[in-house]
């Protein structure tokens, strides 16, 4: 159970409520991955990283792929090797996800009957 911050509705998210979109917000391409409350429509970010990022979120993917199948083959300096490529991976996404939503203080706008969301402006 969760609760919005803004109007304390409690609520709970299945997998449709979670929204995911290619949007472009001050001349950037963003992947943005969110939900909202359903009762004051406040946006909660959990994923925002520039287009360009995907590749670093496909190569962690992959890299995980590889970890569990070293795990499964037993190989213990292979998997530690590859979590710490993953690990490390996740720190350069948080980092970039950080930075790019420093350049949005004032937060997001979802307009519920276009099902867009929008940067907002003051």
């Amino acid at each position: 159970m969760l609760v919005c911050d803004n109007c304390k509705a409690e609520f709970s998210l299945a997998p449709v409520d979670i929204l995911s979109n290619r949007v472009q917000l001050k001349g950037q391409d963003y992947i943005i991955r969110y939900f909202v409350c359903p009762k004051c429509n406040r946006v909660y970010v959990f994923l925002f990283l520039k287009f360009e990022d995907l590749g670093i979120i496909l190569s962690r993917e992959n890299i995980h792929t590889q970890y569990q199948m070293a795990l499964k083959c037993k190989n213990v300096a292979l998997s530690k090797r590859l979590f710490g490529r993953y690990d490390s991976l996740g720190k350069l996404l948080e980092d970039h996800m950080r930075k790019e939503l420093s350049n949005f203080p004032n937060g997001f706008v979802y307009d519920k009957a276009a099902k867009i969301i929008s940067y907002r402006e003051k």
